[in-house]
């Protein structure tokens, strides 16, 4: 399992594909646990699609999705009391 924490974009992919590659080496596969990654971008997510293709892949511990914030736009439903239900 891997438990790479913060943000990952273009110019940290590098790490993240050592630590991919040294599991799946050692192990035939990964467990990548995301719940301390706070941003990926799309070559990250590239990686992960690629991974998957060539090997045993699982993510665990995916961050909830929680509702936006007073300043964002609602892009989910609320009940007519007011409680957020999610994604439309």
């Amino acid at each position: 399992m891997i438990a790479p924490q913060g943000e990952f974009d273009y110019g940290t992919v590098p790490q993240l594909q050592e630590q991919i590659d040294t599991a799946v080496n050692e192990r035939g596969g990964v467990i990548l646990d995301a719940g301390g990654i706070t941003f990926i971008d799309s070559t990250v997510l590239t990686l992960i699609l690629m991974t998957h293709q060539r090997t045993h892949l699982r993510i665990a511990n995916l961050p909830p999705l929680e509702p936006p914030s007073p300043q964002q736009p609602d892009q989910g439903s609320r009940r007519p009391d007011g409680e957020w239900l999610g994604p439309s």
